[in-house]
């Protein structure tokens, strides 16, 4: 049994985000739990 990895990916940036999410999903044992814009978002998320 594989442990997962749990990340939030942030940055301000959409095409980051969307980059970020793209690369880390061919990984199986990383699940990209949500992702923030702003860093208060990001603050909520944690």
């Amino acid at each position: 049994m594989s442990q997962r990895i749990k990340v939030i990916i942030a940055d301000d940036h959409p095409v980051i985000l969307f980059g970020a999410t793209q690369v880390l999903n061919k990984f199986p044992e990383v699940d990209v739990a949500s992702q923030a814009r702003q860093s208060t978002e990001l603050i909520q998320l944690l």
